[in-house]
């Protein structure tokens, strides 16, 4: 069995198993896609050669939305139940508390780097909480 693409105006519409291309024949264009080849529908097709479409544009509010749920969902699960637990809190040494009292400060500011929301560089968690 071989992977075939069907290929219609220069782009793949879809990939199909199939024994032979002679059981494709009712489709216009057809091409064996070798096991190793990474091609998908929307890939387009010339002279043997499929060429992945270009990325899609990146929505700076859908990046933003993304950027900023990541942020809270580790303010939530890791920081803030080690930060507002007294007891947790009282178990680290100063130097741990730095640590995350800037470790969630960077998270909180990280709209406020210059190239948000498409360039953001996530602050490292402390050592100690990995």
């Amino acid at each position: 069995m071989t992977i075939y693409a069907i290929i219609s105006g220069g782009t793949v519409q879809n990939k199909v198993l199939a024994d032979t291309a002679e059981e494709l024949s009712s489709f216009p264009e057809v091409y064996p896609i070798s096991d190793d080849a990474l091609v998908d529908i929307g890939w387009a097709f010339s002279n043997g050669v499929f060429t992945a479409p270009p990325p899609a544009p990146v929505d700076p509010a859908t990046a933003a939305l993304d950027i900023r749920t990541q942020r809270n969902r580790l303010l939530t699960t890791l920081v803030d139940p080690l930060v507002m637990n007294s007891l947790r809190w009282a178990d680290l040494t100063a130097e741990q508390q730095t640590e995350v009292a800037t470790y969630r400060r960077a998270l909180l500011d990280i709209t406020d780097q210059s190239g948000f929301p498409l360039e953001v560089t996530w602050p490292t968690l402390p050592a100690f909480m990995q």
